[in-house]
């Protein structure tokens, strides 16, 4: 006895695509909470993030005691320093030690950990195993300043 071909109901097709369609909206907020994440997460310290490491850059020179001007144009700020900007008391000796620091480019390594409002690159800066940022406090050519968010833990 041939069996009669029956026509699938709608309602066959309803639990997959109801499946389907919360699945790639799951997707999607996913996707865009990551990106707001990542956006909120820029400018703060995380150490479980992996830092992007530089060993070989090339520093043009010393802006002030807490910020550089790398040879390809980006401006790095150091992570929780504060240093005296032209014009204030220490604006010379601060940025001239600063100076003094990177021109010993051999070990010199960049860790940075993202932007501020500036556009500028905040960064730890490590000249071997010497933390600069820590070495500027640690010698009176700045003070402990806290980004909102950032952990300064490492300078003490």
């Amino acid at each position: 006895m041939p069996q009669s071909k029956t026509k699938p109901s709608s309602s066959d097709f309803k639990t997959p695509l109801i499946v389907l369609i919360t699945l790639v909206a799951l997707f999607i907020c996913i996707f865009f909470a990551m990106k707001l994440l990542s956006l909120n997460n820029a400018g703060t310290e995380n150490e479980a993030e992996a830092p992007r490491t530089s060993n070989m850059t090339l520093i043009l020179r010393a802006i002030d005691g807490d910020t550089l001007e790398l040879a390809d144009g980006e401006i790095v700020r150091l992570l929780c320093v504060d240093a005296p900007e032209l014009g204030d008391v220490g604006y010379e000796e601060a940025r001239d030690y600063l100076s003094s620091q990177i021109s010993l480019l051999e070990n010199l390594r960049i860790e940075r950990r993202g932007q501020d409002k500036y556009n500028r690159t905040l960064a730890w800066i490590y000249l071997g195993e010497t933390l600069i940022n820590k070495e500027i406090i640690d010698n009176g050519y700045g003070e402990v300043y806290s980004y909102e968010g950032t952990n300064c833990s490492r300078i003490g």
